[in-house]
């Protein structure tokens, strides 16, 4: 049986890697488990490099954390008027990532910047969920066993 480690206690992250694991591999047997780790960057990231380094902060402290056969973070940023999430995947000590497509947010004039946040933070998750769903990221950041 796998066990597969999340960096979040998000449930929507947690599901969406059970999700696509489940729709690749669902003769697999595994366990997903979600844990909280700091990213080290911004509560909402503002750049990709940020946010790339946040989910990379946030895989190395769940490898310190606990043992499993794949570690998974996922962090959600904005960058000007997008939304989008890094992914990475680790197994084996091979690494995959990828950045999921971007959703541009609404221009309203009378929108506070952290109604602004918290809905990017609710929609990158939905990509997320959405992206890792369909499998593009997962198979292209997920590192080939042998």
């Amino acid at each position: 049986m796998w066990t597969i480690a999340v960096a979040s206690a998000n449930p929507a992250k947690i599901n969406a890697v059970k999700q696509c694991f489940q729709s690749n591999f669902p003769k697999q047997a595994f366990t997903v488990t979600g844990f909280a780790v700091a990213s080290g960057v911004a509560e909402q990231p503002l750049t990709s490099a940020e946010t790339l380094l946040g989910a990379q902060n946030r895989l190395q402290a769940l490898k310190l954390q606990t043992a499993a056969d794949y570690y998974v973070a996922i962090e959600a940023g904005l960058d000007i008027d997008m939304t989008f999430a890094w992914m990475l995947i680790e197994h084996k000590g091979k690494l995959g990532k990828a950045r999921s497509a971007s959703l541009m947010l609404p221009r309203q004039r009378c929108i506070c910047w952290q109604r602004v946040c918290s809905w990017a933070m609710r929609w990158t998750n939905y990509l997320a969920l959405l992206t890792l769903n369909k499998s593009a990221a997962l198979l292209a950041c997920l590192p080939i066993t042998s």
